[in-house]
């Protein structure tokens, strides 16, 4: 991989002479940018290093969301970038709201509430 994010209190990082080796993420850097790319990929990097998917997710899956292939934190974002090739395609943040962000899980880690991010509106 690419990038590479872990439990909350580890390093997160993106390995960019990687990304910018791999065929895969080339072909997709005409249409969608580096810069959006990279910044998916930390996103997704630093989501991890809050918790997200927690193992106790309806949908974890190696601590990734399964459900739906355009959440953030889905497996792969050069699989993701390239079934979605429209340029203005946005990742969901965690589609169905039931495995990391704003869910009604009693007990399992909601990242919405990590004094980390910012509350929204």
């Amino acid at each position: 991989p690419c990038g590479q994010g872990g439990s909350p209190g580890t390093m997160g990082a993106i390995y960019l002479a990687c990304l910018l080796d791999r065929s895969d993420i080339q072909s997709l850097i005409p249409v969608h940018g580096l810069a959006k790319i990279l910044g998916l990929g930390m996103i997704h990097e630093v989501f991890h290093n809050l918790g997200a998917v927690p193992a106790c997710a309806p949908h974890h899956a190696s601590s990734h969301a399964s459900d739906d292939p355009r959440d953030i934190m889905a497996a792969s974002l050069s699989s993701q970038l390239a079934a979605y090739p429209d340029a203005g395609f946005l990742p969901l943040l965690d589609a169905g709201r039931d495995d990391y962000y704003e869910h009604a899980n009693p007990g399992c880690l909601d990242i919405a509430k990590s004094p980390f991010l910012e509350p929204g509106t």
